[in-house]
């Protein structure tokens, strides 16, 4: 029997503004706000879209966590890495990134850390179908975020 352990590893925060109370969380925020504030946020720039490391929410897959495992444990194929569960003392841990568009689809999805071949090719299937995820919130907009957890498989 194999037990799927995932840990979900996100860099969020309370928003700046909302923690030095220099915008109100009430009131719309206006695009002098978003202008004066995003660069806390701002990360990087992926295809002409800004990428943030912190949100006010971050990016959830459809349904919660019970579902993201719901789905893991559906779409793993056991056989193609029961011989790195074998060789890794019963548990492989393959470390996946990825970025959450605003749109909630998962692009640049790629090992940050991997185990062997067969693990992180798995592991990479398995990320690389899951439907649309909620996107990332920064003041009421939808923005894109960059996540990254490990993927646990044990015996």
């Amino acid at each position: 029997m194999i037990l799927f352990v995932l840990n979900m590893t996100v860099k969020a925060q309370i928003g700046y503004a909302q923690q030095t109370k220099q915008v109100d969380p009430v009131k719309p925020v206006t695009d002098e706000d978003w202008a004066k504030h995003a660069a806390y946020y701002n990360y990087k720039v992926l295809d002409k879209d800004t990428v943030f490391m912190m949100a006010d929410s971050v990016p959830q897959f459809p349904g919660g966590n019970d579902s993201l495992f719901y789905f893991i444990q559906k779409y793993v194929k056991i056989t193609n890495i029961k011989e790195s569960l074998q060789k890794g003392n019963g548990h492989a841990t393959a470390l996946i990134g990825f970025y959450v568009a605003k749109d909630g689809s998962l692009i640049d999805i790629q090992v940050e850390k991997g185990f062997s071949p067969d693990v992180d090719k798995e592991a990479l299937h398995v990320v690389s179908i899951m439907p649309k995820w909620k996107p990332a919130i920064i003041y009421g907009r939808k923005v894109c975020m960059q996540m990254v957890f490990p993927i646990t498989f044990v015996r």
